[in-house]
């Protein structure tokens, strides 16, 4: 086949495309050899007691030295393995902290609504109305686990906004007519007089 091109000139194009191929193959055989390799000592980090998130890079590469799967590697080729687990291991603890914060988020919707259930059914039993202040309120739904619940949450409304949007007409005529009644924070503790902030609806 070789002897069937006569021209010297595409002999040598096809030796020379030959040797890049060749050159290439080696290269990709290589770099895919290395990236295993690399792999392998990223199980290693991964299962290693001695790797956390504020480990000490150098520290964790020393102790590991000794590893075949460490000694298979240059120690630049070591260091930018550790440096992908480290970058992986942030943003594995990203993501659960993301997925903590909507779980999170959830509950605390769903302490707000059975807050606001509660109320609904305080109000349908007479036990509160809407001449009851929040002050009297506080006394009724203070022990219920509802409230409890709603309190606990870290961020959105607080039992006093929730009360503000079931009461609200209520809660003008407060803030109207302070010389006719007396503060509803007047009777709470010093944490409900912290949470007596200006309505805001959901």
């Amino acid at each position: 086949r070789w002897q069937a091109i006569y021209s010297s000139r595409e002999r040598e194009k096809l030796f020379a495309d030959h040797l890049r191929e060749l050159k290439r193959k080696q290269r990709v055989d290589k770099e895919e050899e290395l990236r295993s390799k690399m792999e392998a000592f990223k199980d290693v980090l991964g299962d290693s007691s001695l790797v956390h998130l504020d480990s000490q890079c150098g520290a964790v590469l020393k102790a590991l030295a000794d590893n075949p799967a460490a000694a298979a590697l240059t120690p630049m080729d070591r260091l930018q393995a550790y440096k992908e687990h480290h970058k992986e291991m942030v943003a594995q603890q990203e993501a659960e902290d993301g997925n903590k914060d909507k779980e999170r988020k959830r509950r605390e919707r769903r302490n707000r609504r059975k807050f606001a259930s509660l109320l609904d059914t305080l109000k349908t039993s007479g036990e509160i109305t809407e001449d009851t202040a929040w002050a009297q309120a506080y006394g009724v739904f203070s022990g219920r686990e509802e409230y409890a619940q709603v309190r606990s949450n870290e961020s959105g409304s607080t039992p006093r906004d929730i009360f503000s949007f079931h009461f609200e007409d209520l809660l003008s005529a407060e803030d109207g007519g302070k010389a006719k009644r007396s503060s509803p924070a007047s009777s709470l503790s010093e944490g409900e007089i912290r949470e007596d902030r200006p309505a805001k609806r959901r």
